[in-house]
Parts: structure tokens; sequence; C-alpha cells
């Protein structure tokens, strides 16, 4: 009996402990890049650069934003997509071009190749009409 007690504390030690060690890896060593598949000005623009300055002490290392308009979106998200993937590529990516990916014949790329981290924003969508129709 002791020794199934001390077998299982031994291994629930290991199991709670492993997610730990994986939180003193040393990341970042470098700037992120955290691409915007639009034009610079717009809100997504704005975003990524309130979310970019709200890590940058957190994560002691910059957050830089980089604009890849092109496309409705589809060349920035392809860049997010062929980058190599160690951490340093992030993607702020509107939900457009992920879900209209399907639609369209040919895309570099497809939806499930996009893997949400986290929603950092919400937009409203509103349904308007000009003030002179009935």
């Amino acid at each position: 009996m002791k020794k199934n007690v001390i077998a299982f504390l031994i291994v629930s030690l290991l199991v709670v402990g492993t997610p730990f060690n994986a939180l003193s890896v040393d990341y970042p060593k470098k700037p992120i890049k955290l691409i915007v598949p639009w034009a610079t000005g717009g809100i997504t623009t704005f975003m990524a650069h309130a979310l970019a300055d709200h890590l940058k002490p957190i994560l002691k290392e910059a957050v830089v934003v980089h604009n890849m308009p092109g496309a409705q979106g589809t060349v920035g998200a392809n860049a997010v997509v062929t980058s190599k993937p160690d951490g340093y590529t992030l993607g702020s990516i509107p939900i457009g071009p992920v879900v209209t990916q399907p639609i369209f014949e040919k895309t570099p790329y497809v939806h499930t190749d996009l893997e949400p981290i986290c929603q950092f924003s919400y937009l409203p969508l509103f349904l308007v009409s000009g003030s002179h129709t009935p």
C-alpha cells in the first residue's frame, strides 16, 4: 500500500511538473513578426499595434507588425501558413480570409492550415442601408 502511494505521488509530480518545465523555455529570443493581411491604416492594424505594445513588456522582446495586403487577405494569411513553425511569425487574421477560403476555387492554403491562438478583439458588424431607403 505504501509503495503504491509513493509511486502515485512520484508519477503525479512528474505529470504536474512537466508543464512548468515548458514555461522555463527561453522564448522569445528574437522579435516576433505579427502579420496583418491588410494595408496600413485600418482597424486590424491599429489592434495589432495595441497588442504588440501590450506584449512587449511581458515578453521582453519586440512584436513587430508587418502589413501584407493583397487578394482580400490571402497574401498575408498565406505568409503565416508558409512561415517557419517556430512561434516567431503570427498572424492577426480577421475571420474573412479564413471562412471565405472554402468557397474560392484556388487559394494557396486551406482554412485548416491556420490554428487559432486567441481572440484579442471583438468588432461587431452592422447591416445598414442608405438614409433615403424607405
